[in-house]
């Protein structure tokens, strides 16, 4: 190219396709004549005097299962007069294949005719590679993942969700969701994803679809400028389970009305010695004169009167025995049938207590078995603070830490490993004891230490994801102070509340990629300094949302409240009282998650 022959706008209009590697191309219908410039000619693998400039040089290169598609395309847009959009293989002489976007217009002739089509190309292998590295990961998660574009058609569906919907993704891709599944239409799952489309903002939600899939899902949707993404669980068996025990807590609430007792003691309003005390008078007179409740294995010379077992999950519990006087006939199979009754919801939920009790302190015990008591800083006081989800066993991934580094400096940690159960709780351990060891190194930075972390989670095998804040004290020098620095691996962010009552949000505008998906994500370290009397919190997210609020409500809500908490005064128990304040007037009553705390006055 010889820029000194061409005019000033076709010389810049020549640098910049030459810049952005975009080769040109022209086809004569007439003679047949295909023209490349020299970036196309080098791009599909030709050299100069190698290419004969006809359309059997082009197919040549093309892939053999993209010739139909790429001839059907040329053929629309030459019948049409129309414009040329395709994409398509180019198997280079090396072996290699390249992706080629090929772009361009139909040209008429004075009797209407397509005579010419002229266009460009350009490399798109790159962005390809990049779509492939995250297939890979959506491909490699247990949970159902599909997009949608702007007009409600599946443009990408990963395995999990080819197995849970029940459709294969070549006949999902392409297709309008509202036509593939049709019982969607005026149901939840329409209602919450055009309410995403139309506000930009995500949706958590649980909704019912009909056979053939005759399931529950968990879906939670996110809006982007390129359609939905939507990821979801089949949560079937958790409904059932929850619909059996609403079910059966509406059966019990009728018995209830005559057993007070039994339905306090399922409130947890009565221990189960004083609701089986309250079971035996709440059966008279309505089966008998007189009634007792034992508990334990029944014994062989069981007590006169009709004595009803309490047996559950094949366990006895105890015994229920009614007794009649001569003046009152014997029970009838009603009678009995509801003393069954009784007896077997009595031992039901006695047993259901204790192995709820039993689960909730294994649960607990597991937990805080992982967790530690902060250590004595000096400079500052640590209060922590771990609640588990309500449910029984539901053990979580929820972690906090806080240790001294060899030279001094302190670093407090808070995380969240993704699930709710005992592996989750399993990862929990492996991660912070992975972080421990990799942080106990003179100033090693937050930032440094999310990065070795990563890399350990992919080099160890560790089938994990999750988040977590870095907080690093040290002293701030001459300036006075406290020096604060921090990273964050796509956890909530760390709050300051400072000695004048603002509050201020540790935040960026594009936040790191969570711990477990890709451990070449830059981790971004950032620092302020503090002044005496400011309070440092990290917290996980049960603290600032759940199903009914999300977590861009929950944050406005935290802020606001330590605003109106005000700067926390010297001492343990000012800072002890100020934890459980946040707790007490933030967690979301309808939480099913666990919460982490750690809070830190700097002195």
């Amino acid at each position: 190219m010889e820029g000194r022959d061409l005019p000033m706008t076709a010389l810049v209009q020549e640098l910049a396709a030459e810049a952005a590697g975009i080769g040109s191309f022209d086809w004569d219908l007439a003679s047949g004549r295909l023209v490349w410039d020299d970036r196309l000619v080098e791009m599909f693998g030709y050299e100069r005097g190698s290419f004969g400039e006809s359309l059997a040089d082009f197919n040549a290169r093309l892939h053999p299962d993209d010739v139909p598609r790429v001839a059907d395309a040329l053929q629309q847009t030459i019948d049409t007069v129309g414009v040329l959009d395709v994409e398509y293989r180019v198997q280079l002489p090396d072996g290699r294949t390249r992706w080629v976007v090929g772009r361009g217009r139909a040209v008429a002739d004075e009797t209407g005719r397509t005579a010419r089509v002229l266009g460009v190309a350009y490399d798109t292998t790159r962005e390809r590679d990049a779509e492939a590295r995250v297939s890979r990961v959506l491909e490699s998660m247990s949970a159902a993942f599909f997009s949608l574009d702007a007009d409600w058609r599946f443009s990408y569906v990963n395995a999990e969700a080819e197995r849970v919907l029940g459709r294969g993704r070549d006949e999902m891709l392409g297709g309008v969701v509202w036509e593939l599944f049709p019982l969607a239409v005026g149901s939840d799952f329409e209602l919450h994803y055009r309410r995403a489309a139309e506000t930009g903002q995500p949706v958590v939600f649980d909704a019912y679809y009909p056979p053939p899939l005759d399931a529950w899902f968990e879906v939670r949707a996110w809006p982007g400028p390129d359609g939905l993404s939507v990821y979801f669980l089949d949560v079937t068996e958790r409904r059932r389970a929850q619909d059996q025990v609403v079910r059966s807590a509406a059966r019990l609430a009728m018995i209830a009305e005559v057993t007070s007792g039994f339905g306090a003691m399922l409130a947890g309003d009565l221990t189960p010695a004083l609701a089986l005390d309250q079971l035996a008078r709440a059966v008279v007179p309505v089966l008998g004169d007189s009634a007792t409740c034992t508990t334990g294995e029944v014994p062989a010379d069981a007590v006169s009167g009709v004595t009803f077992p309490l047996v559950a999950r094949g366990r006895s519990v105890g015994a229920l025995s009614v007794h009649r006087g001569a003046d009152r006939p014997p029970m009838d199979d009603e009678d009995l049938a509801a003393g069954r009754e009784v007896a077997d919801r009595a031992a039901l939920a006695l047993d259901s207590v204790r192995l709820y009790e039993q689960q909730r302190r294994i649960a607990e015990e597991l937990q805080l078995s992982l967790l530690t008591a902060p250590p004595a800083t000096p400079g500052a006081r640590i209060a922590v603070r771990y609640l588990p989800a309500a449910e029984a066993a539901q053990v979580g991934g929820d972690w906090y830490d806080a240790f001294r580094q060899p030279d001094g400096g302190t670093m407090v940690v808070i995380g969240d490993v993704v699930g709710h159960d005992t592996e989750a709780a399993a990862a929990m351990g492996q991660l912070r004891g992975l972080l421990r060891g990799i942080a106990h190194r003179s100033g090693w930075g937050p930032a440094a230490v999310l990065a070795d972390l990563d890399r350990a989670i992919t080099g160890l095998q560790v089938d994990t994801m999750g988040t977590a804040a870095i907080a690093r004290l040290e002293p701030a020098g001459e300036a006075g102070g406290t020096r604060v620095r921090w990273s964050n691996a796509g956890h909530p962010p760390i709050m300051v509340l400072r000695p004048d009552g603002t509050v201020q949000e540790l935040a960026t505008a594009r936040a790191d990629l969570m711990l477990g998906v890709d451990d070449r994500a830059p981790r971004t370290e950032h620092e302020l300094v503090v002044q005496p009397g400011a309070t440092v919190l990290l917290y996980t997210d049960g603290l600032v949302e759940s199903r009914q609020m999300p977590l861009d409500d929950g944050l406005p809500r935290l802020t606001g409240l330590l605003a109106e908490l005000g700067p926390v005064g010297p001492g343990r128990e000012a800072l002890e009282a100020f934890c459980d304040a946040v707790v007490a007037r933030l967690r979301p009553e309808d939480s099913e998650d666990d919460v982490a705390l750690v809070a830190l006055r700097l002195d």
